[in-house]
């Protein structure tokens, strides 16, 4: 009779701990899953993130080709963009130069928006009446030739590169 006491009370600590570790096992995987989850949402929202930077890019392009600020064949800019980019391009000039040389241009546009955006929109793009990123990217394209670097404006092919 002992002995059967004892055998029903290892058993029961056996089935205690066997669904203790079964919890444990479960929790560990849905934790697991869990970060999966979030790690997988986060490469999303980078991916979407991106993508719209680069429309952002393009339509910058086609509005600054449009105004006439730059040429369509060719990365130079009018004598009326420089003029409107003189107030923002030496700051700009020396982040890329420090900075921005090893950055594609999605990474570029976000610093230099992140780091100059204020000034970019009251120094160049009202006064150039530029609403669509075009502004950016005269700034960029300025600061980048003075340096004597280029962005291809397909996004294609968007690493700063030494000419």
């Amino acid at each position: 009779m002992v002995l059967m006491k004892t055998v029903i009370i290892e058993l029961q600590n056996m089935i205690k701990t066997t669904t203790e570790m079964i919890f444990i096992f479960m929790t560990m995987f849905a934790m697991v899953i869990a970060t999966g989850s979030a790690f997988f949402m986060v490469w999303r929202v980078r991916k979407h993130t991106r993508t719209m930077v680069e429309f952002s890019i393009r339509r910058g392009w086609s509005e600054a080709i449009e105004k006439g600020y730059i040429k369509e064949d060719a990365i130079e800019l009018s004598k009326e963009a420089k003029k409107f980019i003189l107030p923002v391009e030496k700051d700009i000039r020396d982040f890329i130069k420090h900075k921005g040389k090893n950055l594609d241009a999605v990474e570029l546009w976000l610093q230099l928006e992140a780091k100059f955006g204020d000034r970019i929109l009251t120094q160049v793009c009202v006064p150039a009446r530029l609403s669509q990123g075009g502004c950016l990217v005269l700034a960029i394209e300025a600061a980048k030739t003075a340096l004597g670097l280029r962005v291809r404006n397909y996004i294609g092919e968007t690493q700063v590169k030494k000419t």
